[in-house]
C-alpha cells in the first residue's frame, strides 16, 4: 500500500477551521470509503469456506500486514488490526494522538486442516485533549459505505467485565482508559457540518413519515422499504380477494338461500348447517387446487362430518411431503413466521 497516497486522499478536503473532534470524525468516515472488510480472512478464521478457506500461513500473513490488501484502485481489504493501524497513521499525520489497543479476552482460535493459530481483536483509542475515544472502524465499514449511522465511533469499551462464570476479566492490554462518549445529537451535528449527512428523506429523526424533506442518514431508506413491503402485502391481499378461490369462501349461500358474506357475518354466527356447507366448499376448493397443481387427492369426506382443522392440514401436508414425519405445531409456527402471498 502507498499509505502516503491514501493519507492525501483522506485528508485533502479537511477544513482547518474544524475542531479536532470534527477532524477525527471526518477522517474516520472518509477512510471508510476506501476500506472494506477482508471477508476471506473473517470467513476462513471461522472455518466457513470449507475447502476454500485460506491457509494458516495466509491468515497469519493478513493478520500481520498492518496496511491491508489492495483489492482495487484506492480500495483496501482490512481487518480490525490493519484498519486501526491505517487510521492511526492518518491521525498521526494530522498531529492527533492515537494508540492501538490489543484485546486480551477476544481471541479467536483458528484451526485449518489441523494447523492452528490465534488472532486477537484490535481497537484504536484517539485523544482530544482530556478526552479518549475508542474506535472500531472495521465494524462500521458496511454502514459508512451506505452513508448510514455508524455505531462504533466513540464506543463504550469497559476495562473489565465479568465472564459467564461471574469472574471479572481485563479486556485489553495496558492501563485503564476511561472512554469518552458522544450523544446521537452531538454526532449528528458534526456529520451535518463535515458533509457526511447529504441525502434528504420525508422522514423525521424518529423515522416517522413526514410531508417535508429532512436531511437524514440512509437508514431512512429501510423505513421506506418497510412501508413499501406493507403496501405490497396490501396489494397481494387485494389480488387474493379477486380470485375464484377467495370469492367462493368469502361469500356463499346459507340457510333459506340467504347470501352470506364474511364482510357482514362472523364465522361463529353461522348455523351448524352453514358451517358444514362452508367446510364442504373449503375442502372441495383446496382439493381442486391440489389436484390441479400437484395431481394429488385428499379424502375430504371423512373430515366434513367431524371437521378437525389440524388433522385435515396434516393429511394434506403428508400427501405433499410424502412423509409421516409431519408436525402441525412446527408447520403452523413456520407459516406464522413468514407470510407468503401468491397470485
Amino acid at each position: 500500500m502507498n499509505i502516503d497516497k491514501l493519507i492525501n486522499l483522506v485528508t485533502k478536503d479537511i477544513d482547518n477551521n474544524w475542531t479536532t473532534l470534527e477532524k477525527i470524525r471526518y477522517v474516520y468516515l472518509k477512510l471508510g470509503e476506501y476500506l472494506s472488510k477482508d471477508t476471506d480472512f473473517f470467513f476462513s478464521a471461522n472455518n466457513k469456506l470449507e475447502e476454500h478457506n485460506l491457509s494458516i500461513n495466509e491468515i497469519n500473513s493478513i493478520y500481520n500486514n498492518l496496511e491491508g490488501r489492495k483489492v482495487g484502485e484506492n480500495n483496501y481489504a482490512v481487518i480490525c488490526r490493519s484498519a486501526s493501524y491505517i487510521l492511526h497513521k492518518i491521525y498521526e499525520s494530522l498531529g492527533i494522538e492515537s494508540k492501538l489497543i490489543n484485546t486480551i479476552n477476544d481471541v479467536t482460535k483458528v484451526n485449518i486442516n489441523g494447523e492452528e493459530t490465534e488472532i486477537n481483536h484490535w481497537l484504536l483509542v484517539v485523544k482530544d485533549n482530556d478526552k479518549s475515544y475508542f474506535m472500531l472502524l472495521a465494524a462500521d465499514l458496511p454502514y459508512i459505505k451506505e452513508n448510514m449511522k455508524v455505531h462504533h465511533f466513540a464506543a463504550k469499551i469497559p476495562y473489565k467485565k465479568k465472564n459467564s462464570d461471574g469472574v471479572e476479566e481485563q479486556l485489553y492490554d495496558g492501563e485503564e482508559i476511561v472512554p469518552s462518549l458522544l450523544t446521537e445529537e452531538e454526532t449528528r451535528k458534526i456529520d451535518e457540518k463535515i458533509g457526511y449527512l447529504k441525502y434528504y428523506y420525508k422522514y423525521d429523526d424518529n423515522k416517522r413519515k413526514q410531508d417535508n424533506w429532512h436531511l437524514q442518514y440512509n437508514d431512512a431508506s429501510f423505513q421506506m422499504i418497510r412501508e413499501n413491503m406493507k403496501n405490497n402485502r396490501l396489494y397481494y391481499s387485494i389480488l387474493a380477494k379477486e380470485t375464484d378461490f377467495y370469492k367462493s369462501l368469502y361469500t356463499f349461500t346459507g340457510d333459506n338461500n340467504r347470501t352470506i358474506s364474511f364482510e357482514d357475518v362472523y364465522l361463529n354466527e353461522l348455523s351448524e348447517n352453514e358451517k358444514k356447507e362452508w367446510i364442504t366448499i373449503l375442502c372441495f376448493k383446496v382439493n381442486q387446487l391440489l389436484k390441479q397443481l400437484y395431481d394429488i387427492d385428499v379424502d375430504t369426506k371423512s373430515f366434513i362430518e367431524n371437521f378437525n382443522y389440524q388433522n385435515w392440514i396434516e393429511s394434506i401436508c403428508n400427501k405433499l411431503h410424502k412423509t409421516d414425519d409431519f408436525s402441525y405445531k412446527k408447520w403452523s409456527k413456520e407459516v406464522k413466521k413468514e407470510e407468503i402471498f401468491s397470485e
